[in-house]
């Protein structure tokens, strides 16, 4: 077989079995035709496959990592070799090659055993010099420690070798306003300034950006100009991350940005944009305020005197319950102003439409807190009623276990008292009503029901002396009286006999002895038959009713007594009429 044409030519034949014997290069395995020419017959020409006993071979080329061969960064190589033979092989050894004008690196790699079909993935690593690099496998079959280049197999591969890109000097810090662009507050800042990319290999420079602190949004058109956008109402230090590329590698640099705070005025967020409501009820309604700068908001209204302005909630959103109760002057159509402020200049104003309708008010009662009865008798509670609105239908009523029954008259509630009611202190309820929609008032009045047998046995009592004492100075002036008139008559006929029998009965008497004439001054003395006895005098009777000690009272005075006090003074009373008239 000619290698150079893949023609076999045979010049004798060594066995008459047939049997052809030649050499066979490495490179030449596979199918090949064979002619078979014998003098006096035909030519047999037929296809023969060509098989190695002892072949190795580097499969799949070499492998880069990077792809693309960084200067100052390791590159590894790897690359396969395989035993297609039909027997196990030993001591194979594969050198690789890295050169350059700088130099050449030659790293080996030596393999024991390599069994019949098996193959072995090779790193080996290099540092790779500027510019372009000439890269080269061999794989070599020892014997001994010789090689047999029959079973050598060549991989070569030139590549070019990236300068990487880097960042040449530190960022300096940018400053901005709160809600305030970079390009607003500044200029655009330029990051190609700031990076080194010496081959543009194996792309063009590309540059990008991210926020890795602080609320930030940046944007690097393709000249590699960076605008920075700060969060609404945010401040604060910022990092933006700065990237670049050359395709192979990426590099990257920390950039700090310093927001400064402005004072931003409240918002409202949430509030009514209308409100209806009746005079003299209460409304209540939610509005929220937004303020990230400060955590104090103050709200005002300058339309409302009494306002209540109760928070909810303090985070950075500021939720406040307003409530107040429209008064007379608000009926109507108006709108209601409502201001937020946290110190600054400029306070958060909305304007809320408010409609109020008026609404009866109840009446105003000016009542006691306690009244005072008695058994037997009716309550009579002192009220001065006013109603706002002036209706004219007032009802006044009242309930409560004691009450039986009621009437309203010139200013008084007369309550009747139910049959059986112990003494003792109960509660009334009353109320007052104007006979309109939300015009009824209630209030309790505490009543105290006293015994009135037992005062009223004093007032009995002290009205029955008084009789007796008119009857006994009544009686006196009679007694009186007939006495005058006895003594008169008498007077007179005494006057007659003595001046009929003048001498006899002063002889009469003369001739008594002393014994008859005691005797008749001892008839004289008493009381002839028929005659009236003299009543006792008024000062009589005033002793003995202050022998008995009797009570007395002052004008306007009430005097309470129990069982014995009363029983006493009945006892001394009875004695005091008794010696009086026997």
């Amino acid at each position: 077989m000619d290698p150079r044409d893949g023609n076999v030519y045979i010049s004798d034949i060594t066995d008459q079995s047939g049997i052809v014997e030649f050499n066979y290069g490495p490179d030449s395995l596979g199918e090949v035709n064979l002619t078979v020419v014998k003098e006096g017959y035909i030519p047999s020409v037929g296809r023969v496959e060509v098989v190695s006993q002892k072949n190795l071979a580097l499969v799949g080329g070499l492998g880069l990592d990077p792809p693309v061969p960084v200067f100052g960064q390791p590159l590894m190589v790897s690359v396969i070799v395989r035993n297609d033979g039909e027997v196990d092989l030993d001591n194979v050894l594969l050198r690789m090659e890295l050169s350059a004008k700088e130099g050449v690196q030659r790293p080996d790699k030596h393999l024991e055993h390599l069994g019949v079909g098996e193959e072995v993935e090779i790193n080996l690593s290099f540092e790779p010099y500027r510019g372009v690099n000439t890269l080269k496998a061999e794989v070599h079959l020892l014997s001994g420690s010789m090689e047999k280049s029959l079973d050598d197999n060549v991989l070569v591969r030139e590549v070019r070798v990236n300068d990487p890109i880097y960042f040449g000097a530190s960022f300096p810090n940018l400053v901005t306003l709160e809600d305030l662009r970079l390009s607003e507050f500044g200029e655009l800042f330029n990051l190609s300034h700031y990076i080194v990319d010496q081959d543009s290999y194996p792309e063009e420079m590309t540059i990008w950006a991210e926020a890795v602190k602080g609320n930030l949004t940046p944007y690097v058109s393709d000249d590699g100009l960076l605008e920075i956008v700060p969060g609404r109402d945010w401040n604060g230090e910022g990092i933006l991350r700065i990237y670049a590329s050359d395709g192979s590698v990426t590099a990257s640099s920390d950039l700090r940005v310093y927001v400064e705070s402005v004072n931003d005025p409240p918002s409202f967020r949430e509030w009514p944009s209308s409100l209806e409501a009746l005079e003299d009820v209460p409304v209540s309604f939610l509005v929220e305020i937004v303020d990230v700068d400060s955590p104090d908001i103050e709200l005002s209204s300058p339309d409302l005197e009494d306002v209540t302005f109760t928070p909810v909630d303090n985070s950075s959103n500021h939720v406040f319950n307003v409530s107040f109760t429209p008064a007379e002057e608000l009926v109507g159509s108006s709108f209601l102003v409502l201001l937020a402020s946290d110190g600054g200049e400029d306070p958060a104003e909305v304007r809320i439409s408010l409609i109020v309708r008026t609404s009866n008010d109840p009446p105003e009662v000016t009542h006691p807190e306690k009244v005072t009865s008695r058994i037997g008798e009716s309550i009579r509670v002192p009220l001065e009623i006013f109603d706002p609105d002036n209706d004219k239908e007032i009802r006044v009523g009242a309930e409560g276990s004691i009450v039986k029954g009621y009437q309203y008259s010139d200013g008084y509630l007369v309550v009747d008292i139910e049959s059986g009611v112990s003494p003792g202190t109960y509660v009334m309820e009353i109320w007052v009503d104007d006979n309109n929609t939300g015009g009824n008032v209630t209030f309790n009045v505490e009543v105290d029901i006293k015994e009135k047998e037992k005062e009223n046995f004093f007032a009995v009592t002290v009205i029955l002396v008084i009789l007796i004492l008119a009857v006994l100075l009544i009686y006196g002036a009679f007694i009186r009286y007939q006495e005058t008139k006895q003594k008169r008559v008498l007077s007179q006929v005494e006057e007659e006999v003595k001046a009929i029998k003048p001498r006899r009965r002063r002889s009469k008497r003369e001739g008594r002895g002393r014994g008859a004439q005691q005797r008749d001054r001892d008839m004289d003395r008493q009381p002839k038959k028929g005659a009236i006895s003299a009543p006792p005098a008024p000062s009589d009777i005033e002793g003995e009713l202050a022998r008995k000690e009797l009570p007395e009272l002052e004008e306007g005075a009430s005097l309470e007594l129990d069982d014995s006090s009363l029983n006493d003074m009945e006892s001394d009373l009875e004695e005091v009429i008794q010696e009086l008239f026997p």
